[in-house]
């Protein structure tokens, strides 16, 4: 990967701006809190939920392949 091309290199309105128009790509997932437990998403369209936050960050990790 080109460094221009990692979001480590991009400000926060950047990495906004890409995840909200750049749609298919597993550009930004989230963990969202809720009444009955936690949200998660991609950029690119999958969903889950999770009972903990933990849980939600290991789906999303799993979901992107970044598993170490």
């Amino acid at each position: 990967m080109d460094d221009d091309d990692s979001s480590l290199h991009e400000t926060p309105a950047e990495f906004m701006n890409a995840v909200a128009t750049l749609t298919g790509r597993c550009d930004g997932q989230s963990v969202i809190r809720g009444a009955q437990g936690y949200a998660v998403g991609c950029s690119c369209g999958w969903r889950a939920t999770a009972a903990t936050g933990v849980e939600g960050l290991r789906a999303a990790v799993a979901h992107t392949g970044d598993e170490a």
